[in-house]
């Protein structure tokens, strides 16, 4: 698997922990936002301020997914709770997602309730998976969605472009058995009224008023008493 990801100093821990829950094979590339912290030198290649977006492709585009490589990315204000990055992995792959995250527990600062943790679910197939905080691509998911669009700062409305590769066979879901802590405000770190205009810009493009408008869960979750989704094996 490859992992990119930007880093500001303050957040070390939590990236410390969170790359060290990942697949004993992982690929992992960080930039550092001002410094770079010590126990993360050895995984990162660059350094300097930029908005998420063109910071994250010029490390794609310095260090590119391996071939056949699952592509995860990821902030750093975010924790899994009681599960690891290895663990959401896993369940994704398992679950046949292209474009997924791990689910927000109810107390993270999460956006949309499509997002929000459900009980009694392993992963749920939905119409919308959010650029961040933490983005999992399979190698067709990743073929159809980078490189980012030029324009794109800090992601907003990439995502809602996504949706529409449900169309064309992909599978977008939320995996809820492997949830995540987002501990960071929302649009705290930069300027929301221009990702605003940008997200508002990508809802016009699908034809639709709101993400809350068409973000929801499709079809019957995987159920843990189940080995494997109704999706992957036709109707239960």
């Amino acid at each position: 698997m490859s992992v990119y990801g930007i880093y500001r100093p303050q957040n070390e821990r939590l990236v410390s922990a969170l790359t060290a829950g990942l697949p004993k094979d992982s690929a992992v590339h960080l930039h550092a936002l001002g410094h770079v912290a010590a126990p993360l030198s050895h995984l990162t290649h660059s350094s300097g301020s930029g908005f998420r977006t063109p910071l994250l492709q010029s490390l794609i585009d310095t260090h590119p997914p391996r071939p056949g490589d699952w592509v995860l990315i990821f902030d750093d204000d975010v924790e899994f709770a009681g599960k690891s990055a290895r663990d959401f992995v896993a369940l994704a792959a398992a679950a046949g997602l292209d474009i997924s995250q791990p689910a927000h527990v109810p107390t993270s600062a999460w956006s949309f309730p499509v997002t929000v943790a459900r009980p009694f679910s392993v992963a749920r197939l939905t119409t919308f998976v959010e650029v961040g905080p933490v983005l999992l691509l399979s190698p067709r998911g990743a073929s159809r969605t980078l490189p980012f669009r030029r324009e794109s700062r800090m992601g907003w409305g990439d995502d809602v472009l996504w949706s529409a590769l449900r169309s064309e066979g992909l599978r977008l879901g939320v995996v809820d058995r492997s949830p995540i802590r987002h501990l960071g405000a929302v649009g705290a770190a930069y300027a929301v009224p221009e990702e605003a205009e940008a997200l508002k810009s990508a809802l016009s493009t699908v034809g639709e008023p709101s993400i809350r408008s068409f973000a929801r869960t499709v079809g019957r979750p995987w159920r843990p008493w189940r080995r494997t989704p109704t999706w992957r094996n036709g109707p239960a």
